[in-house]
């Protein structure tokens, strides 16, 4: 008999495909050249992409964040739905996000359109947006987390460091990182689902 656990997914990279909608709005609002996902060797190095500070990369996020069409204009990611839909068969399910609380609405609209009654709860940390900081790490342990799906290895260590197993979806921004205790790196949806059931 299969056991019911908590599994933790980050949103964007993982079950939205965030980076596309933003290379599209910036390109659109201040002519950026266009880019792929394989460009991006650091998460948060977009600056570099767009010929800016990163103070001005911050704000230019923000203003997607704010544009109405933003988040609701995200695709899922590939084979998310599918494979989500599955997992829900047999586990309970949170998102924990760096998006700032000022998303919420926003991303619950987005999420009761592609994963409706999906999901137990949506924590917004903020990242670099919030005041007062909590690492995913210590969300992951204050609510039980079993397993956590991250594409950024800064917050898959922060759960290992707390003892919780991860899955490191595979992004250009990760692969040249050291994987940390407890974390297996995972290539798409279905090789997410083998490991979850």
């Amino acid at each position: 008999m299969r056991v019911q656990k908590l599994i933790g997914f980050d949103c964007d990279e993982v079950l939205a495909n965030f980076h596309i909608a933003l290379e599209k709005f910036v390109h659109l609002k201040y002519g950026s050249r266009r880019y792929s996902l394989d460009e991006i060797t650091s998460y948060h190095e977009t600056q570099k992409l767009w010929g800016c500070s990163p103070e001005e990369a911050g704000q230019r996020i923000l203003e997607f964040y704010d544009d109405p069409t933003g988040l609701i204009g995200i695709s899922p990611v590939a084979g998310a739905l599918e494979v989500i839909n599955k997992i829900n068969l047999y586990h309970r399910m949170v998102v924990i996000t760096l998006r700032p609380p000022s998303t919420e609405e926003e991303t619950r609209k987005w999420f009761d359109i592609y994963f409706p009654n999906i999901f137990e709860d949506i924590f917004f940390l903020g990242g670099r947006f919030s005041k007062k900081p909590r690492s995913k790490g210590e969300v992951c342990k204050e609510i039980g987390v079993d397993v956590f799906v991250d594409d950024h290895i800064k917050y898959i260590k922060s759960v290992s460091e707390v003892g919780i197993p991860s899955l490191l979806f595979d992004r250009p921004w990760n692969r040249n990182e050291g994987l940390p205790p407890l974390t297996t790196r995972v290539f798409g949806w279905k090789n997410v689902l083998e490991h979850l059931l």
